[in-house]
């Protein structure tokens, strides 16, 4: 395996179903559920989503920036 596709496996084992799990748990809640505290974590259920949305973009976009170089 090279180098590179080593690195493009490990990212993509970095992507793991939190975003997944999220909005399964969260379907059906109301708007109001949704603007609710999750647990004990200190923020909103939107917003635990919005952390899974912007880690996966942030993930996928290491991974296209990987595959996009020439080694």
């Amino acid at each position: 395996m090279t180098p590179k596709e080593k690195a493009i496996q490990i990212i993509q084992n970095a992507i793991g179903d939190d975003l997944e799990r999220a909005t399964r748990a969260f379907a059906y809640h109301t708007p109001s559920m949704l603007q609710a505290e999750y647990g004990q974590s200190g923020r909103t259920c939107i917003e635990v989503l919005e952390g899974y949305q912007k880690d996966r973009a942030e993930v996928v976009a290491a991974l296209n920036w990987v595959k996009e170089q020439s080694c």
